[in-house]
């Protein structure tokens, strides 16, 4: 399958077919813009299903219409001013990755969007992963007064003080009791659950002809003439691709190098992450918030089984030289002192130390769940979205690119913002590569239809679906 062994003759490399190694946002988005291509897409995921790690990194997201905005809005963390003392120690990377330094970084959130929303009308049932309602931001008195400078003339921004707040019908009762000077509205913002979104995607790459594997772990990946060879954990046979995506986050490291593979990136830091969500009271909190004054994120979220619950999160210690991976389990003190966060211990049972390694989407009633973890971004502020390997079965000595093993970032909580920027453009790597792709006519025909045109030759509830 994939080895460019019929049509062409044998000198031209082919590739009609690609593994996608992870389940994640960036891996399935990867996978939906190479099928778009023809190519017939595999994706292996070693949890028992897709999006369930993203569901535990990014959580819940927001996307700004406008791109610029984003970058001017002042308030959750100044290094000028120092900052909120003690809750914010950031490395190089880590003040790049909030701060977006980067100057092709606006463009490529620009063009995330527009990519995004393009797949909302193309896949309009994927709307229910969204909420249009915007952001609110929690503010002390000097920040309040110098964003209302910027932005008191823009009506995409409604300023309220705790007053004018507390009359109004945005007002939510997880407020109750809070501290602040007053709260910022931005309306442009669209808050997403990408674990929601994830199965959507995945839904679309199955219907142009797509594979899912779950509960496959990929152990090593061989470059060998015009096939890659993955082999599975706990199963002998190689299984043969054309080409083949690493997308496994902020650690593709290990794979590659079972593989004798490169991946040509300095190793990806970042602000390691700490999130605890509970179950809280359906209708408490309808709208992502941001506490500027204490550097943490409150979003509403719904589990697999429906519940109503509410995520806290905050970025954790920036790295450290002599162990850049480790994260500290508990952080239970720092959340307590949290006015807003304080809310959820009132419905929940405190396990210390403890993290939820299930990743069932499911939170347990009287229960607080706590998510640690790595928000990867290169420790010099410049990786990669996408790039070949380097190395290969072939070619050991030269290290050269390959040109059939893909790599994607990990992008951490602007995940799912920078994966539909990664998407397409990892499409046309593909598409400008010397290898030849070979796209599948049943594919492309399918990657035309509507949903409508597609049920009427697959109903829904047939093998052809994902649920």
């Amino acid at each position: 399958m994939g080895c460019g062994a019929s049509a062409p003759p044998p000198t031209v490399a082919t590739v009609d077919s690609v593994a996608v190694i992870g389940g994640g946002i960036a891996g399935v988005t990867a996978a939906y813009y190479l099928a778009k291509k023809g190519l017939k897409v595999t994706i292996f995921e070693k949890e028992s299903g897709v999006g369930q790690m993203t569901s535990y990194g990014p959580a819940g997201v927001t996307m700004w219409k406008n791109v610029k905005k984003a970058f001017d809005f002042d308030g959750t963390v100044s290094l000028a001013d120092g900052g909120v003392e003690g809750s914010a120690r950031l490395a190089e990377g880590s003040a790049w990755m909030i701060f977006g330094n980067d100057p092709e970084r606006g463009d490529m959130m620009l063009q995330a969007r527009l990519t995004f929303e393009k797949f909302l009308g193309l896949n309009p049932d994927a709307k229910v992963s969204c909420d249009d309602g915007g952001l609110l931001y929690m503010l002390d008195e000097k920040y309040y007064a110098k964003n209302l400078e910027l932005f008191k003339d823009d009506p995409t921004f409604v300023f309220y003080s705790k007053a004018e707040f507390e009359k109004s019908d945005i007002y939510d009762k997880i407020f109750d009791g809070a501290e602040y000077y007053g709260i910022i509205h931005s309306k442009e913002e669209c808050y997403v659950d990408p674990a929601r979104m994830t199965k959507f995607i995945a839904k679309a790459v199955v219907s142009m002809g797509g594979d899912l594997s779950v509960s496959s772990e990929v152990t090593s990946i061989t470059e060998r003439g015009g096939c890659v060879s993955l082999r599975l954990k706990d199963n002998a046979a190689e299984v043969e691709f054309g080409a083949c995506v690493v997308a496994l986050g902020a650690f593709p490291g290990p794979l590659l190098k079972a593989s004798g593979l490169e991946d040509g990136v300095d190793e990806i830091y970042g602000l390691k992450g700490y999130s605890i969500t509970g179950r809280m009271p359906e209708g408490c909190l309808r709208r992502g918030v941001v506490d500027c004054m204490d550097v943490k994120f409150f979003r509403p979220y719904v589990d697999a089984k429906g519940n109503f619950c509410v995520r806290a999160g905050g970025c954790a210690d920036a790295y450290d030289d002599e162990d850049p991976l480790r994260v500290v389990d508990s952080r239970m003190g720092e959340f307590k002192k949290n006015q807003l966060a304080n809310k959820l211990f009132e419905h929940g049972v405190i396990n210390e130390g403890a993290k939820d390694t299930k990743h069932d989407l499911i939170i347990e009633e009287n229960k607080i769940e706590v998510w640690t973890g790595i928000r990867p971004v290169n420790k010099n502020g410049r990786v990669p979205l996408v790039r070949w390997a380097k190395g290969s079965a072939i070619d050991r000595a030269g290290l050269s690119d390959s040109e059939r093993i893909a790599v994607v970032s990990g992008f951490g909580s602007n995940g799912f913002v920078m994966c539909w920027h990664a998407g397409p453009q990892l499409a046309e790597m593909f598409e400008k590569a010397p290898v030849k792709l070979m796209p599948d006519a049943e594919v492309l025909a399918r990657s035309a239809m509507t949903w409508e045109e597609y049920y009427a030759k697959h109903p829904k509830g047939s093998k052809q679906t994902v649920t």
